[in-house]
């Protein structure tokens, strides 16, 4: 590849690409100090979220679905760790805030994160704890991806 072959587009919703080569996925995300990116062959997002004190119950009912307000309520998921996993997925499928919030439902049970949506689509979602003070999740269309973290 050749610096002139990479051309940087974006969808209709803002979603960088490269032109020459839709088999590579990138989505970035930054938070305070923290820069983050994912590289995938399909669709990819990610987010990161410094956790801060906010009023995470009332920003979920103004929000998000009725389900993740109760989850949030009753303390089953955290605030910053269902926005990451919900910003990660519509960064994803390339919509970004242009798909609201309350759209769709992402719920964890057990060790797995499920996800309602009228899309029909495979996702993938991960987590990592990069660090104890930020929430990290990564979310992938169609196919799963490395599981692999590089902290530079």
């Amino acid at each position: 590849m050749k610096k002139k072959d990479i051309v940087i587009k974006k969808n209709k919703y803002g979603k960088p690409f490269l032109q020459y080569y839709p088999e590579f996925q990138f989505n970035i995300s930054h938070s305070e100090e923290l820069i983050v990116c994912a590289i995938n062959n399909s669709q990819v997002g990610i987010d990161v979220e410094k956790v801060k004190d906010v009023d995470g119950i009332k920003l979920t009912k103004r929000f998000f679905s009725n389900e993740e307000y109760e989850e949030i309520r009753q303390e089953k998921i955290g605030f910053f760790e269902l926005w990451t996993l919900k910003e990660s997925y519509i960064k994803a499928i390339g919509k970004g805030l242009f798909l609201p919030l309350d759209s769709f439902t992402i719920k964890k049970q057990d060790d797995k994160i499920l996800l309602k949506s009228v899309f029909s689509h495979v996702v993938d979602f991960r987590q990592y704890n990069i660090y104890p003070d930020y929430k990290l999740a990564v979310c992938s269309i169609k196919e799963k991806y490395n599981n692999k973290v590089n902290k530079l």
